[in-house]
């Protein structure tokens, strides 16, 4: 009846929440008089009952989606429970597709079907829905490398892993803005510093056919500058995220670290023969309870859900690097400090989107920054200035402080930030964009639209029934998606400013 109701003031609920009808006091006496409130008036309230509550918008959480048969027995069924689709949730990527899906199919419970199999036909669009397979996605170069790399590790391992499914899901022109200030502290030299830092934004999704349907177990995202980048972010590749559910099976058991790390190397792989020459990835383990892109991961039984060590979670990175290293991949690979040291400015230290380093830039930049502030010699505070304010920006004592401030942070952070130099070919030769079209989507563009969008819709990952069904409507969204339009670097728009982060993988 859209009429208010006020914190702590009664209202009436549906005990057994089949339905999330909500009732005030006056839609409530007219409903026990035998009547009906207009706006319930498709709805059948005769074998409902309703209770009293007090209204606390606090303690109200959204309940998963419903849906009654229209088989006969009226019964309402949960959508997880029946595998039922939520129409409503394919959004604008199923368009007037969907409005047609909703208005024409009728659900049967799976009694019904065995009491009326001859009155229960699926439409071809709804038979095509709950069909979709991961294997249908689109392959690339990418893709291909990562499954034909990962099925060669598996086997050089004598491990078995069956129905796995690789592939790039979005894949998009963005460009980083440079940090403010860098641009106007290098105007009018023989170096001027760029206005931003175009690459090309990627997310990639592992899946896994486990009892006749597919699971999503492994995402990453990856942003890639590649040749037509100018320097200093030119030929790097930045691992942004991480992040997996531990519903991959192997035989033998226990093996999801071979599964990950081969994945990982099977885009380094790919990455190095296109021309990258750096990889940059952010190793520090994520805080307790935060969520990066899947939405309610398992329990581990074992651990609880307490991440990894600093320290255990950067000896997985080592292994996965070292083993790259054995293949040929990556040439070596260090911690960022030792990477940046020996620098001589910051104009020639690379940042990226959502990366630690360019918020701590921005900070020494600023004309009363601690760091730039005079001191004594032989304090991490770099020359003694003498004087009250800093120099003017160009002048060699204000740079030195500077990029001494940044390689100071940056050996506050060498545990949780590696570096590896990839085994790119002696030619040089340019790291292309080409043989990928872009991919885009509201979905899966930025981690945190896709993370956002499961803990709206109820998208979880925490037992293995709500994990097919999420994998179901995500595949449901990504082959119904159109794609976008390439655009050149020179007509991107802004990125996804994410902060890098890892899940538990082992």
């Amino acid at each position: 009846c859209a009429r208010n109701i006020k914190n702590k003031e009664d209202y009436f609920a549906e005990i057994e929440q089949r339905t999330e009808i909500k009732l005030c006091n006056e839609c409530n006496r007219l409903v026990k008089r035998g009547g009906k409130p207009e706006y319930l008036a498709e709805h059948e309230l005769s074998d409902l009952k309703f209770v009293k509550k007090p209204w606390l918008p606090k303690e109200e959480v959204d309940a998963d989606g419903y849906v009654q048969c229209e088989g006969g027995c009226d019964r309402w069924f949960h959508y997880l429970c029946c595998g039922y689709p939520a129409l409503e949730q394919l959004g604008d990527e199923w368009g007037p597709e969907m409005e047609r899906l909703a208005e024409q199919e009728k659900f049967y419970c799976p009694s019904c079907r065995l009491r009326d199999p001859a009155g229960w036909a699926l439409s071809p669009g709804y038979q095509r829905l709950l069909a979709l397979r991961a294997d249908a996605l689109p392959r690339c170069a990418l893709s291909d490398t990562i499954e034909e790399h990962l099925a060669a590790e598996l086997q050089a391992n004598h491990v078995t892993a069956e129905g796995l499914v690789v592939r790039v899901v979005a894949a998009k022109w963005a460009e980083y803005k440079a940090v403010s200030g860098m641009k106007e502290r290098y105007d009018g030299t023989d170096r001027a510093y760029p206005d931003g830092f175009p690459y090309r934004s990627k997310a990639l999704l592992a899946f896994q056919r486990i009892e006749g349907r597919d699971v999503a177990f492994f995402a990453m995202y990856v942003q890639e500058y590649g040749a037509h980048c100018p320097q200093p972010n030119t030929n790097r590749t930045y691992v942004s995220y991480l992040d997996s559910v531990r519903w991959l099976r192997t035989e033998p058991k226990g093996q999801r670290s071979l599964v990950y790390h081969a994945i990982i190397n099977g885009y380094l792989k790919h990455a190095t023969a296109r021309g990258f020459q750096y990889a940059h990835i952010w190793v520090a383990p994520p805080q307790a309870g935060d969520e990066y892109i899947f939405h309610c991961r398992p329990k581990d039984e074992r651990h609880g859900n307490k991440p990894m060590s600093m320290s255990k979670l950067r000896t997985w990175y080592e292994a996965m690097l070292n083993r790259a290293r054995e293949l040929g991949v990556v040439e070596q690979f260090t911690d960022i400090y030792e990477h940046v040291e020996h620098l001589t400015s910051v104009r020639d230290f690379p940042v990226f989107e959502g990366d630690f380093f360019p918020d701590h830039l921005r900070e020494l930049l600023q004309p009363h920054s601690p760091a730039l502030k005079p001191g004594k010699p032989g304090r991490d505070k770099g020359p003694a200035l003498g004087g009250g304010e800093p120099p003017p920006p160009l002048k060699r004592d204000s740079s030195n402080l500077v990029i001494e401030g940044m390689k100071k942070q940056s050996k506050s952070f060498r545990k949780r930030f590696l570096v590896a130099k990839l085994n790119a070919p002696a030619d040089g030769a340019a790291a292309q964009e080409t043989e990928e079209e872009e991919l885009s989507g509201s979905l899966l563009d930025a981690r945190y639209s896709f993370l956002g969008h499961c803990q709206t819709s109820h998208w979880q990952f925490d037992d293995l029934e709500r994990a097919h069904y999420t994998t179901m409507m995500v595949l449901a969204m990504l082959l119904k998606a159109p794609a976008a339009d390439s655009r050149p670097p020179s007509a991107m728009a802004e990125g996804d400013a994410a902060q890098p982060a890892t899940e538990e993988l082992s």
